[in-house]
């Protein structure tokens, strides 16, 4: 429906169409605009998932670093903690 002449060609068609027919060309008109907008709707809750999802993993990734990072400096205590004793 971008420019307008779809509108033309859908008002030229109702108006030489049988009573059923100036039913069912508005109504897919209306149809299509609809689905339109609930696509368009789709894709934003789509996009917002989708960064979600990308928050998560990285709110997932940092948690993994930060445990990570802690078990390196215990590790690293451990090490320091057994050559105390073993030096003593």
């Amino acid at each position: 429906m971008g420019d307008g002449r779809d509108f033309v060609a859908i008002d030229n068609r109702v108006q030489q169409a049988t009573p059923q027919d100036q039913v069912i060309y508005p109504l897919s008109a209306f149809l299509k605009k609809a689905m339109g907008r609930w696509t368009t709707r789709q894709e934003r809750i789509a996009d917002a998932n989708g960064k979600n999802q990308a928050d998560e993993r990285q709110a997932e990734a940092e948690a993994e670093l930060e445990a990570h990072r802690q078990a390196v400096a215990l590790a690293e205590a451990n090490r320091i903690a057994t050559q105390d004793v073993q030096t003593k």
